[in-house]
């Protein structure tokens, strides 16, 4: 098992785990865009030669933003995200980024304890912000 940097080739894999993994999947043309912009940057955790998690985070200047992250759902509870968080914290701050932010799903518990553990603290509440369920985000 080991993370790598996102392939154009893993494109496929990557859009099947967005419809696996959230009810709100980025599209594949999402997915294009972000592979394409500079300032984006995809992990992906590889295990015999299947992806089973990836992760997105962006560099602004002085600033990053975690914009995605998922494990396949046969393989939660293994502690996997936190092989991603500590790849993309790495990213982030060898780019030079002092702050980062995220949303999270209020009650996405699971996440928000990842989030926590890794030193994220709630600053806000955008009520409705997610839809398909409707939900706030923290």
């Amino acid at each position: 098992m080991w993370v790598r940097d996102f392939r154009q080739e893993d494109m496929p894999e990557l859009k099947e785990m967005e419809e696996k993994c959230f009810s709100d999947p980025w599209s594949e043309k999402i997915l294009q865009e972000t592979f394409e912009n500079p300032t984006d940057y995809i992990f992906v955790l590889e295990d015999q030669g299947s992806l089973i998690g990836y992760v997105n985070v962006r560099v602004g200047i002085g600033q990053g933003e975690l914009m995605r992250i998922a494990v396949i759902p046969e393989r939660r509870g293994e502690k996997l995200s936190v092989i991603l968080m500590k790849r993309a914290m790495n990213c982030l701050k060898g780019h030079g980024c002092r702050e980062v932010t995220l949303e999270v799903r209020a009650g996405n518990i699971p996440a928000v304890m990842l989030y926590e553990s890794f030193g994220f603290v709630r600053e806000g509440l955008r009520r409705g912000y997610y839809q398909n369920p409707e939900e706030d985000a923290a």
